[in-house]
């Protein structure tokens, strides 16, 4: 980027300009009318002096402009150039501008500014892996309860399943002993029954024996 500028567009640079070859030109015809009151003139030399007093103090302005190109705006453009550097991600830059002025409190404070953004881009940097390295123990953390809970939801489920079956074995139990007890009520009728029918049979023979020996008795 060039210390230069556009007739066309708004500038400092064309301002500094415009005012020194202004300035040159005030005291070019300034000076004339003062060397006036002391001077007696050929005929028409005032004119030619005067045109020549109006050519030095353009002349002086262009060498005013060209003097603060050097010394001034050159500064300026090291600190241009490094600033485009900067904002190109390279903050190894430095300004060199040794100045015990206005200029070289302008690069120390650049200088500090690139040190504060290099430390802040270091801190986000050191946060942002913080931060990755927490999400990918989170993550961890996450996967292993969630296979926690599909341990326990397995554990659960067989839980039930045991449940269930202990219920249908208790129930085929339960059935088998209603059938059981059925079974002894049965034998129990069955059995009272034939005591009745063995305490008949043995009557009936009592009485058979007792109507054919009706004496012995």
């Amino acid at each position: 980027m060039a210390a230069s500028f556009s007739f066309g567009k708004p500038s400092i640079l064309k301002n500094l300009f415009l005012a020194f070859i202004a300035l040159g030109m005030l005291l070019g015809m300034v000076f004339p009318i003062w060397a006036n009151l002391f001077v007696e003139w050929k005929e028409g030399m005032y004119f030619w002096f005067s045109l020549s007093c109006v050519a030095a103090g353009v002349t002086i302005g262009l060498a005013n402009y060209w003097l603060l190109k050097i010394v001034l705006l050159k500064r300026l453009q090291c600190i241009s150039d490094t600033s485009e550097k900067i904002s190109n991600n390279n903050l190894s830059e430095k300004l060199t501008v040794t100045s015990f002025d206005m200029v070289g409190d302008i690069a120390q404070s650049f200088n500090h500014m690139t040190d504060n953004l290099h430390n802040v881009i270091s801190e986000i940097m050191a946060v942002s892996n913080r931060l990755s390295s927490t999400s990918s123990s989170m993550n961890s953390i996450t996967d292993e309860t969630q296979q926690k809970i599909e341990q326990q939801k397995q554990q659960t489920e067989n839980v039930v399943n045991s449940i269930r079956d202990m219920s249908d074995k208790v129930q085929e139990m339960t059935n088998n002993a209603n059938e059981a007890s059925v079974a002894v009520v049965s034998a129990t009728d069955e059995t009272k029954n034939g005591h009745q029918e063995v305490e008949s049979t043995y009557k009936n023979q009592l009485k058979m024996v007792y109507n054919h020996n009706p004496l012995k008795l």
